[in-house]
C-alpha cells in the first residue's frame, strides 16, 4: 500500500511542479499540451513534443490509480479488520502493488499487451481480497 501511495505522490508532484515552473503558476490544463510546441531549436521542439504526449498519458494513469487504489485500501483494510489469514493478505498486497507499479511503466512506455495483463492481475488481486473477506464473513455466520 505504501509503495502505491508513494508512486502516486511522486508522479503527481513531479507533473505539477514541472508544469508550475514552466507556466508560472497557471493551472494544469491537459488540452494545452496537445498542440505542437513553438520553439526555434529542433531538440527543444522534440523534447517539448515528447513531454506534451506524456502529460496526458500520466494523467490517465493517475486517474486509473485513483479508481483502483482506494478500492485496494478499503478491501485490504477490511481484510485486516476482519482478522483474515495474514498469508493471503500479504501476497495479494505485494502482487497488487507490483502489478500497479509495472502497469504504470507499461502504460507510459505504451507496451499494450503487457499493460492489459498487468491491469488484469491487479483486478484479480482485488477479487482475491473480495473472496478472502467474503469467506471470513460467511465463517462468522456459519458458526
Amino acid at each position: 500500500m505504501t509503495l502505491s501511495t508513494m508512486r502516486m505522490a511522486v508522479v503527481d508532484s513531479f507533473l505539477a511542479d514541472s508544469h508550475r515552473r514552466a507556466n508560472r503558476g497557471r493551472r494544469l490544463d491537459l488540452h494545452q499540451w496537445s498542440g505542437a510546441p513553438i520553439s526555434s531549436s529542433p531538440l527543444a521542439t522534440s523534447i517539448l513534443l515528447c513531454i506534451g504526449q506524456m502529460v496526458p498519458q500520466a494523467a490517465r494513469v493517475w486517474a486509473n490509480d485513483m479508481e483502483n487504489i482506494p478500492v485496494f485500501f478499503a478491501l485490504c483494510g477490511l481484510a485486516i479488520d476482519l482478522e483474515t489469514a495474514a498469508g493471503p493478505n500479504v501476497w495479494l498486497s505485494i502482487v497488487f502493488t507490483a502489478a500497479k507499479l509495472l502497469y504504470t511503466w507499461a502504460y507510459l512506455a505504451r507496451v499494450q499487451p503487457l499493460r492489459t495483463v498487468l491491469y488484469g492481475i491487479g483486478v484479480i488481486c482485488l477479487l482475491g481480497f473480495c473472496v478472502v473477506v467474503t469467506a471470513r464473513v460467511v465463517s462468522f455466520f456459519a458458526l
